[in-house]
């Protein structure tokens, strides 16, 4: 069976959600450009939703999802993942202990 704890586990996946957040927006900001792309962008868009959902659902929250046309511009976007790293890392810290 799988025995590890869930904050454990918790950690690994946001760390490594972190890491390639990094790591891609690293790389497409190194192509001038590539920001201009509507399917990147749109890809962009998902992924930081996708994962700002997830939080909101381990918060016990219902997911806070744009309305279509209402999605935010990218630099805005970055800055709302960096911020979600924060609440990912201030969520293990305050849940730790629970799921040791």
């Amino acid at each position: 069976g799988y025995d590890r704890p869930m904050h454990a586990t918790l950690t690994d996946l946001f760390a490594h959600m972190a890491w390639a957040d990094a790591e891609h927006w690293r790389s497409i900001s190194g192509h001038p450009g590539s920001l201009d792309d509507p399917e990147l962008q749109e890809r962009l868009r998902h992924i930081a939703l996708v994962q700002s959902a997830f939080l909101d659902v381990l918060h016990g929250q219902v997911p806070r999802l744009p309305r279509p046309g209402e999605e935010p511009p990218l630099q805005e976007l970055l800055r709302a993942v960096r911020r979600s790293h924060d609440e990912a890392a201030a969520f293990l810290a305050e849940v730790g202990p629970r799921l040791e």
